[in-house]
């Protein structure tokens, strides 16, 4: 039966074997040695303690424009309210706490990707989805920074096993709904969930009502105004970063190569609206171009396309595509098997 099992197969278990030795016995023990260097985990911190101390969590920034990068807390304030009480542990308790928390969510979403892929997520499948995640651009470098991000892709990943699974678009629609309380991009394939099947729609409902409320009686009422009042904008204008994959501001890039005269300050109106209308048409159009698909491939599709179409799509945001690769390589191995089976017969 060993024999059986082709080599490639055999060469990334081994990979993936070897990629979790070094996660767990090289980068993980690195980063539980606290380094006092800044990180995004740092951000979570410091707005978990003005969140106790009933302060506000968004910060003006009147001159932001996207010579910068964001430095500030951007998300909803439900995700504010979520990690609060992680606000009265140190900030290297804080630190060790998070990354025991991303390296979780990374094995989630593996885990996942491995089900999505072979229907199952078995000990074997799910290693070499570790390390095929691991050796995606842009993973590492987020799970370094301690970014939030893994964890959306754990929720992304269970959507879309969920909406899998026979019946199981409710549960997809509670998922990405939990997203929603973190960053608002999942909210364009909710709705596709809710098109696919209304069943999911109370039970999604629930949650966001549950997050904004919760958000609200921690943060405040206000909280919600300023979020949108400050961090929004923010994320409106890009980033000419290098790490910034937005396909959408790939317009302003080219157009300052071929002239366009920007320095530093807000954007113009124009360019403003230009983002903002890319923003909203993209997914509209993807939606319309997989109109005639399943669900499961429309949310897949709209949830990848409004994410790097957006202003900001930083790189460690690009392991979402491989969900909707997992779900292509999934029905060329179904092909597959219905080719043998033909064959057989």
């Amino acid at each position: 039966m060993r024999l059986r099992v082709p080599m490639w197969r055999r060469a990334l278990l081994a990979l993936g074997v070897l990629h979790l030795g070094l996660q767990l016995f090289s980068w993980f023990p690195k980063h539980w040695e606290f380094d006092d260097d800044n990180r995004d985990l740092f951000i979570y911190h410091a707005t978990a303690q003005r969140v106790l101390q009933d302060r506000s969590i968004y910060t003006p920034q009147p001159n932001y424009g996207p010579e910068q990068v964001p430095t500030t807390f951007l998300y909803p304030p439900a995700f504010a309210a979520l990690i609060a009480p992680l606000g009265h542990l140190t900030l290297p308790a804080f630190s060790r706490l998070w990354f025991s928390l991303l390296i979780v969510a990374f094995w989630v979403y593996a885990a996942t990707l491995a089900h999505l892929v072979t229907r199952r997520a078995t000990l074997q499948s799910t290693l070499i989805a570790g390390f095929v995640l691991a050796a995606w651009p842009g993973t590492m470098i987020g799970m370094s920074l301690g970014n939030a991000q893994p964890m959306l892709h754990a929720l992304w990943g269970i959507s879309l096993a969920c909406g899998a699974a026979a019946s199981g678009i409710a549960a997809c629609g509670v998922a990405l709904a939990a997203s929603a309380l973190i960053k608002i991009h999942p909210l364009w394939p909710l709705m596709v969930a809710w098109k696919a099947d209304r069943a999911s729609i109370l039970p999604s409902l629930c949650v966001l009502l549950t997050g904004t409320l919760l958000g609200t009686f921690v943060c405040g009422v206000q909280s919600h105004w300023e979020w949108w009042q400050y961090a929004q904008p923010i994320v409106a204008q890009g980033s000419f970063a290098p790490s910034n994959f937005s396909l959408s501001f790939l317009a302003l890039r080219a157009a300052q190569l071929l002239g366009w005269q920007y320095e530093s300050g807000p954007l113009p109106g124009l360019a403003r609206a230009y983002l903002t209308s890319v923003t909203l048409l993209a997914p509209l159009i993807a939606l319309w171009l997989v109109r005639h698909e399943k669900p499961l491939l429309q949310m897949s599709v709209v949830g990848v396309v409004v994410v790097v179409f957006a202003p900001l799509c930083w790189d460690n945001y690009l392991p979402m595509l491989l969900a909707p690769l997992a779900l292509w390589l999934r029905g060329i191995l179904d092909d597959s098997e219905a080719t043998d089976n033909t064959s057989a017969l």
